[in-house]
């Protein structure tokens, strides 16, 4: 919000992070190798978007 960012947006991209986590660390326990490999990147995915969408509008692009 602080950065001008829609807050549907903002809640849409964290809770998409927070629920990729949650899985992967459900894989983990439940250690289900094939799939925890398939959501770390995805939680990565969201991460970048998170910041790579931050850097441009604090930069005005």
């Amino acid at each position: 919000m602080l950065a001008g960012a829609q807050a549907r947006e903002a809640a849409l991209l964290f809770s998409a992070y927070v629920g990729l986590r949650y899985l992967h660390t459900g894989a983990l326990l439940a250690a289900l190798q094939p799939w925890r490999a398939l959501l770390y990147p995805g939680s990565l995915g969201v991460l970048w978007t998170i910041a790579v969408r931050l850097a441009l509008r604090v930069l005005g692009t």
